[in-house]
């Protein structure tokens, strides 16, 4: 009987020591690093994607925009037919986008999470400045290497459009990617006077 009392014990520490193994190993591969220096292939505008945000449930996209006089910014909520999602390449396969998120305007916070469209006419005052905010999805496999990034069902080939090809995925466990950014904190206050129009269609020609 005491023979094996302590084979059972010793069955259970080994049980205990390979599932502390394996708990680590799964919290090491979803440690949270950052992509300063994403490749991506898009079309010739003044807009980019500045950082990849590897989460350990989510990878954000850091989405900015240059605000130009008269041409008006728009951003799709989730429900939006027109919303962003990731199709991945090698598979077509798509993932929907979980959240926008501290849409700013030159570095002020217009919207924590964005829960309508919003649409923002560019004044002269804000031309040449800034339109920043995250893009949430869940955190994507190992096994995907490529995504297009894509604003809008069917709007792939649209040239108004916020797309993105090929962004490469740098899923390993790298705790930084590239230069680091060189741009201030950002407040958190509300702006109130920005011009802000919630619930409009995308004017046409309109990026």
């Amino acid at each position: 009987m005491k023979h094996s009392t302590a084979f059972s014990l010793q069955l259970l520490l080994l049980f205990l020591c390979c599932l502390g193994s394996s708990c680590g190993s799964v919290t090491k591969s979803h440690e949270t690093h950052i992509d300063h220096a994403p490749d991506y292939r898009s079309k010739k505008r003044p807009f980019e994607i500045e950082k990849i945000e590897y989460q350990s449930d989510r990878t954000v996209f850091h989405f900015k925009a240059k605000l130009i006089y008269n041409i008006p910014i728009v951003l799709h909520p989730v429900a939006s037919k027109d919303a962003w999602y990731l199709e991945e390449v090698k598979s077509g396969r798509q993932h929907a986008l979980q959240a926008i998120r501290q849409v700013r305007i030159n570095e002020t916070l217009v919207h924590k999470e964005l829960q309508d469209t919003y649409q923002n006419d560019v004044s002269r005052e804000l031309h040449g400045g800034v339109l920043r905010c995250e893009l949430h999805f869940k955190r994507l496999p190992k096994r995907i290497k490529q995504v297009h990034l894509i604003e809008g069902q069917g709007r792939a080939q649209e040239p108004d459009y916020f797309n993105f090809f090929d962004l490469k995925i740098n899923n390993q466990q790298r705790l930084t990617l590239g230069p680091q950014p060189t741009h201030q904190p950002a407040t958190t206050a509300l702006h109130p006077a920005l011009n802000q129009k919630p619930l409009l269609p995308r004017p046409s020609g309109a990026g």
